[in-house]
């Protein structure tokens, strides 16, 4: 079978900041009858693709040129950035209470000012300086080579060069969102950027042979950029089987990011804290680590002041080696959900769980959450809310481990292998050949 041919517009993560969905569709469209080829954004210094990576062949690269790279530099050579930075230090260390907390100038007049900078120069975002060179890049590739369609990705600035080279070579172009663009309820603008973005998102979309989104409430609002809109949900690499063993200890994890704006990860540790004061002896039983961006000084604080040092650990990044490790000893996995009921947002990261293949433990304070709707519908994990649930659920973790038992995995094996990243890249192959009928 000839195999046809995909030209991928975006940053290829992990290497680069970028969106989930590149590496999986680097790794997978092979097999479905489409070679991909990659361009990305490259930050100045940072080293290439070694020579022994697999697919160092389909990726080029396009040097990254941003306004925000542009302004700390500029703010850097002045030494401003390193004042603005000794100005802003807060004296909240371990063992120190939050509320005595003594800034220097106000972090809020920078929020502020980067705020104001952003809004009015990062239009559609920080990379719009970089659309020449990608687009250059882009040209040059199909001058001399056959392309059947255009997938782009995370930065905005790609969706924007996707629909200007894909209007003048004539080839379908499909633009992939795992996060809303204008729509996004993390919108971090005001109302008057808020129409521009959406006036650049129609005219940009609207010349799209379809859009994909992560989430079916996302794909429902996008209809009216353009009519065909599909849901492609996340998807994991590597799938762990469940674990067998009886309960000697509780393990719970939380890998990835937080949003404490969004999500009230206080609530884990005021529970947790609630629950062994009542039970102090289950203290050596109870193990939970945190680890990556959502690893913040925080809860290191909390971790201090609840005395909750001896069952929980706090670590920043690691490597995808000990993530996995980490994985397979945990028992259950902590996510955080928001308030609202309407934000339709689902995170890599419940993918990414589903193939840990371990309980899901969701915190948050409404039920009708797209994330606890998910989990509980599909028996996959727990909601806790409030102190009943938790101690309701950790009694019954605790009896088990007491009589040596097992904890129950009720996911179905059918059900998690729909979202492994080959049924990921096959879905969109299915949509890519739908588009270049």
């Amino acid at each position: 079978m000839n195999k046809k041919r995909v030209l991928i517009l975006g940053n290829y993560w992990p290497y680069v900041r970028g969106g989930h969905r590149v590496a999986p569709l680097m790794r997978n469209l092979s097999k479905y009858g489409y070679d991909p080829i990659l361009i990305t954004m490259w930050p100045k210094g940072k080293s290439k693709l070694g020579k022994d990576h697999a697919l160092k062949d389909s990726v080029l690269y396009v040097k990254e040129l941003s306004v925000e790279a542009i302004l700390i530099g500029i703010l850097s050579k002045f030494k401003i950035l390193s004042f603005l930075k000794k100005s802003t230090v807060t004296n909240n260390k371990i063992g120190q209470s939050s509320s005595h907390v003594t800034p220097g100038l106000k972090k809020s007049f920078f929020q502020k000012l980067k705020k104001f900078i952003s809004s009015t120069l990062y239009i559609p975002d920080e990379y719009n300086l970089s659309f020449f060179r990608i687009k250059r890049r882009a040209l040059e590739y199909l001058n001399n080579n056959n392309v059947d369609i255009i997938l782009s990705e995370f930065p905005v600035i790609f969706h924007m060069v996707a629909s200007n080279i894909s209007k003048k070579h004539s080839i379908p172009w499909i633009a992939d969102f795992v996060d809303p663009w204008a729509d996004n309820f993390n919108y971090p603008y005001g109302a008057l950027r808020h129409k521009l973005d959406i006036l650049i998102q129609k005219k940009c979309l609207s010349k799209a042979s379809g859009i994909v989104t992560v989430s079916p409430v996302w794909s429902k609002n996008s209809l009216i950029y353009n009519k065909k809109s599909h849901c492609i949900e996340h998807s994991y690499k590597e799938k762990i089987p469940p674990k067998e063993s009886a309960l000697k200890s509780i393990n719970i994890l939380y890998a990835g990011r937080i949003y404490p704006e969004l999500q009230d990860y206080k609530m884990f540790f005021t529970l947790l804290n609630s629950y062994l004061r009542k039970t102090p002896e289950l203290k050596d039983f109870i193990k939970v680590s945190f680890v990556g961006e959502g690893a913040n000084d925080d809860m290191q604080v909390m971790t201090h002041e609840m005395n909750l040092s001896n069952c929980i650990s706090i670590e920043s990044r690691v490597d995808q080696e000990r993530l996995a490790k980490l994985k397979e000893e945990s028992d259950l996995l902590i996510m955080f959900s928001t308030k609202s009921s309407i934000d339709g947002w689902y995170t890599s990261k419940l993918f990414d769980y589903i193939g840990a293949n371990r309980p899901i433990l969701v915190f948050g304070h409404n039920k009708k959450n797209i994330i606890v709707e998910f989990i509980l519908q599909n028996n996959i994990g727990y909601f806790i809310n409030d102190d009943k649930s938790f101690s309701e659920l950790f009694d019954r973790l605790i009896s088990k481990r007491n009589n040596f038992s097992r904890l129950e995995n009720y996911s179905k094996q059918s059900f998690v292998d729909r979202f492994h990243e080959t049924k990921m890249a096959e879905r969109f192959a299915k949509l890519f050949d739908e588009s270049t009928k």
